[in-house]
């Protein structure tokens, strides 16, 4: 009940008018850097980032990871055998069997093959299904973008998501990990030791990858897209 009355609480909060006007200002910068003559992108992810992205853009979801999540170590897999995945077809657990798999959810979990997808942001299996289903043929396995972080990740996990062919890879990382190529260090976890969840919103009325990580010039293909320390959002 108060987590409920909390987030309810913070949407209201995130309806102000200061904090629209913030929000729009925070879309009109990071759009202004995105080269939209570009394809879309098919942005493969762990979490919900893939899609928040997307729609900062005001992208077409070009890849079914939209909704939902997936444990990092699931996701290595899905990622590294990409198209024997995709012709799969997702298979929703019951009630009983969801209760044992994550009892704190109240929404669809599905299986893919050895995998577990959790649809946390549908309300039905139905929902969910033709949403992966409709995204997952309008992925462009020659325009790949990969977005993980290093929690729970082993070495040879984290070697094997370097090798996978695509056009861009970042791996967020809680503490500086130069030796790991296409690793950002998001510098909020380090005394924390992990990643907390980065696409939450803050009272601040943004998520912290929107703080530190400029996708923008990130999908562009270009270098320098570190915020530094959340700079031009003082001007927010």
């Amino acid at each position: 009940m108060k987590t409920a009355l909390k987030s309810a609480l913070k949407e209201q909060w995130f309806r102000l008018p200061h904090m629209k006007r913030r929000r729009e200002r925070y879309l009109s910068w990071i759009r202004a850097q995105y080269d939209y003559s570009a394809k879309p992108p098919s942005i493969i992810t762990s979490s919900c980032i893939g899609g928040l992205i997307s729609h900062n853009l005001g992208l077409p979801f070009c890849s079914p990871t939209v909704n939902l999540w997936m444990d990092n170590r699931d996701f290595v897999k899905f990622a590294c055998d990409l198209k024997h995945y995709l012709s799969l077809e997702l298979s929703f657990l019951p009630p009983e069997e969801k209760e044992q798999t994550f009892p704190e959810g109240d929404f669809p979990i599905a299986k893919l093959d050895d995998l577990t997808v959790y649809c946390n942001h549908y309300h039905s299996d139905d929902e969910a299904k033709a949403a992966w289903n409709r995204r997952k043929e309008r992925v462009d396995y020659e325009n790949l973008y990969l977005i993980c972080d290093d929690n729970r990740l082993s070495d040879e996990e984290i070697t094997a998501l370097q090798q996978i062919p695509c056009k861009r890879m970042v791996l967020f990382t809680a503490k500086p990990r130069p030796q790991i190529p296409n690793s950002f260090w998001m510098k909020k976890y380090e005394k924390l030791g992990y990643l907390e969840n980065y696409n939450v919103r803050g009272l601040n009325g943004f998520r912290e990858f929107e703080r530190v990580f400029n996708y923008a010039r990130w999908l562009n293909g270009e270098g320098g897209f570190s915020i530094e320390e959340g700079r031009c959002f003082h001007q927010m």
